[in-house]
């Protein structure tokens, strides 16, 4: 017998064996084949507490609970069981930014079991503006101080610690704290304005 005989021979006894001693590998084969296909196709939209989906909401129908909405390009689907963390379904609107966690759908798309808004970024924090008001205008509770070089607003928001809002002028030796919405922090937004009784 030559080496190609013994070759074809081992071959076919190799089949013989695999077809007699495990006729179903060729259906295991594929049965785990298209699983892991499906498994893939079935949670490849899915997003999870520790990796929601997140984006900016666009395309919003329906009516609470029943909500469809896009997000990242993928159909978002809510239900009388998603949940809103401390918001509630009636806070979606069009370009808000939220995070969604929830199952894939079989015929595509995300079914939400938690929609949760994200809340802006904060403006940048600048440090306190502190000495005496060199410059005083407007009506409270909307005033305009300043102090050296730079500039604070009030709103009715800002809280007066020791003198009123009223009581302001210039000369007052003040500390302000708050945010900026510039890069710079040159205008400060005060969210608390000190000043000694």
């Amino acid at each position: 017998m030559n080496i190609r005989s013994a070759f074809f021979l081992s071959v076919a006894a190799s089949v013989a064996i695999v077809a007699c001693g495990r006729s179903d590998l060729s259906t295991v084969t594929i049965a785990s084949t298209a699983n892991s296909a499906n498994n893939g196709a079935g949670t490849s939209g899915a997003s999870t507490a520790a990796n929601p989906l997140t984006g900016t909401m666009t395309a919003l129908t329906g009516s609470c609970p029943t909500l469809t909405f896009t997000l990242e390009r993928k159909t978002i689907k809510t239900t009388a069981t998603t949940g809103y963390g401390d918001g509630k379904c009636t806070d979606l609107k069009n370009d808000l930014k939220v995070a969604v966690v929830g199952t894939a759908l079989a015929e595509g798309g995300i079914l939400a079991t938690q929609v949760s808004i994200v809340p802006p970024p904060l403006p940048a924090s600048v440090p306190a503006i502190t000495g005496a008001i060199t410059a005083l205008s407007g009506t409270c509770p909307a005033l305009t101080i300043r102090v050296g070089d730079k500039t604070a607003t009030t709103t009715s928001t800002t809280f007066f610690d020791g003198k009123g809002c009223g009581d302001l002028k210039v000369g007052i030796v003040v500390n302000i704290f708050g945010t900026s919405p510039t890069a710079t922090g040159s205008v400060l937004v005060a969210t608390k304005v000190a000043s000694p009784r």
